[in-house]
C-alpha cells in the first residue's frame, strides 16, 4: 500500500502509474479541470478532503473509497454512480452532476448532503427552490402546479433528485436510530 501526499498522488494518477489500488493520500486531494480522468484507484483513502471539479470523463468513483473529511464533486456530467460502501467523514456535496440519480446502499456520511441543481439546493432533508425552503415531506406533497410556481424546472428536478433525497433521509434516520 502506497502512502502519498495529495500532490504526489495526482502526479501518479495522471502519469498512469501502476499498483495504486489501496493508496492512502495524506491530507487533502483536489482534482480540477481534468478532461481525461476516467477513474481513481480502487480502495483509495484520503485522510483529508477530496474535491473533484470539471472532470467530464469521470463516470464513477472507486469501490472502497474512504474520505476523512468532506467530499465535493462539481461539474462531472458523466458521473453516474457513487460506490457502494462509500464513507465520508464530513459532508457530501454534489453539484452539476446530472447523470447521478441515486445514492449507493451502505453510504456513510458524517455530515449533511448538499445537492445543487439549477436554482435548487438540497441540504439534508430540506429542499430550497429559489428562496423557499420546504421539508422533504412538504416538497413531495406539492402538486405539479405548486412546484411550477416555485421554479420552472421544479418538476424535472423532483424527478431527477427526489430519489436521492429520500435515500439520504432514510439513511440518516437509520443511523440516528442506531445511536
Amino acid at each position: 500500500m502506497k502512502t502519498l501526499s495529495g500532490r504526489d498522488a495526482i502526479k501518479a494518477i495522471l502519469r498512469g502509474d501502476k499498483f495504486l489500488d489501496g493508496m492512502v493520500v495524506k491530507g487533502s486531494f483536489c482534482i480540477y479541470d481534468c478532461p481525461w480522468l476516467i477513474s481513481l484507484p480502487k480502495g483509495m483513502t484520503v485522510t483529508g478532503y477530496l474535491e473533484i471539479r470539471n472532470c467530464p470523463a469521470l463516470t464513477s468513483l472507486p469501490k472502497g473509497l474512504r474520505i476523512g473529511a468532506y467530499l465535493s464533486i462539481h461539474s462531472c456530467p458523466a458521473l453516474t454512480s457513487l460506490p457502494k460502501g462509500l464513507r465520508v467523514g464530513g459532508y457530501l456535496s454534489i453539484r452539476s452532476c446530472p447523470a447521478l440519480t441515486s445514492l449507493p446502499k451502505e453510504l456513510g456520511v458524517g455530515g449533511n448532503l448538499y445537492i445543487q441543481a439549477k436554482k435548487v439546493i438540497i441540504d439534508g432533508g430540506r429542499v430550497s427552490i429559489e428562496c423557499a425552503t420546504h421539508t422533504l415531506a412538504e416538497w413531495e406533497a406539492m402538486s405539479d402546479a405548486e412546484l411550477l410556481k416555485l421554479h420552472p424546472d421544479a418538476l424535472d428536478i423532483k424527478a431527477q433528485y427526489g430519489n436521492i433525497i429520500r435515500q439520504f433521509v432514510q439513511m440518516k434516520q437509520g443511523t440516528e436510530g442506531r445511536q
